[in-house]
């Protein structure tokens, strides 16, 4: 009897062993693998900052570019504004062209008339 029982202590110590080296390096695996994820998930957050801060470079460039754009097409625009004043005579009066189809026996005016004097043949000579 005596024998059975230091044959199952020692049976149970060996397993103790085992279950201890095993427990300590199922630890040491799981201290592997959380560090593995802790760098993992810094070279990920890293990795979005970086394109982060590229997608802004990019806007702050594209945003500058339209400024300048805008700028370019303020200065065209200047030059080109329209610099005649406000006349609402002028613009409700009759034009020129009314003006002959009111009165047709007036010859100022000749709408059909060309631009100038063209001294070659016609088609009867």
């Amino acid at each position: 009897v005596r024998e059975f029982h230091e044959k199952q202590c020692r049976r149970r110590a060996e397993w103790r062993c085992r279950e201890e080296t095993r427990l300590a390096q199922l630890r040491r695996d799981m201290e592997e693998h959380a560090r593995r994820d802790k760098e993992r998930v810094q070279f990920r957050e890293n990795l979005l900052q970086h394109r982060l801060q590229e997608q802004q470079a990019k806007e702050r460039l594209k945003q500058r570019e339209e400024e300048a754009r805008e700028e370019r097409l303020q200065t065209l625009r200047n030059q080109v504004s329209i610099v005649a004043e406000a006349d609402p005579e002028r613009m409700m009066g009759q034009t020129e062209a009314w003006r002959t189809h009111l009165h047709p026996d007036k010859e100022d005016f000749v709408l059909q008339r060309p631009l100038y004097p063209l001294h070659t043949y016609t088609d009867t000579q």
